[in-house]
């Protein structure tokens, strides 16, 4: 029995730093997804299949997330909780219906859980995977919303996104459909408190 646990964690200490290596040459892409009336939905998909058979093929970590409310639809691949058959269900959801209600609350709430779980940084604060690309395809009505500040901005603050970027290690971006005119302030893009001001910040027409 002595000799059968001895070797049992001779295999599991060599696991161990297989994993770690393998989770650090990883790219974890985690995509935030607001829709609206506003949003060019046919677009949106096309970019969203791309992601999805980019995450398939390079075998990245990649997190899903559409809002709804209370209970958003969230989809991950290539991780310990990898329910990518749910896709179609992202998919289902942005043709059938005119839009998705936003909780901020409950955003900030799920993505600083999840942040936690997929182990983006380990307790020493240090980076876990290669790089991490944080998303987020929103429009118009969003920020005039204001879920800029409650949502973006304050995950910048509460995740500490500025210090991630000086290492190097995060990337924010932020997308909107082509056709869509965006009502920001370039004096303060994040709402009057400007939580986060350091932000690298270059929203893109998809």
């Amino acid at each position: 029995m002595r000799r059968f646990v001895v070797v049992l964690i001779a295999v599991v200490a060599m696991i161990l730093p297989l994993t770690a290596q393998n989770t650090g040459n990883k790219v974890l892409n985690i995509i935030y997804v607001a829709h609206s009336t506003r949003t060019q939905t046919d677009k949106l998909i096309e970019r969203l299949r791309e992601e999805f058979e980019r995450s398939r093929t390079s075998k990245n970590p990649t997190v899903f997330y559409l809002t709804n409310g209370r209970a958003p639809i969230i989809v991950q691949m290539n991780t310990a909780k990898d329910n990518r058959k749910d896709f179609g269900e992202i998919i289902y959801r942005l043709q059938s219906m005119r839009a998705h209600s936003v909780n901020a609350q409950t955003d900030v709430n799920t993505l600083i859980k999840l942040f936690d779980e997929l182990n983006v940084l380990s307790e020493e604060n240090k980076p876990m995977y290669q790089k991490v690309e944080w998303t987020y395809y929103i429009d118009s009505s969003y920020w005039q919303a204001k879920y800029n500040e409650s949502v973006i901005a304050k995950l910048y603050w509460v995740l500490d996104m500025h210090g991630m970027e000086a290492m190097n290690y995060l990337r924010v971006n932020i997308y909107h459909g082509s056709k869509d005119r965006m009502p920001i302030d370039k004096n303060a893009p994040f709402g009057a408190k400007n939580l986060c001001r350091n932000m690298r910040f270059n929203p893109l027409p998809y």
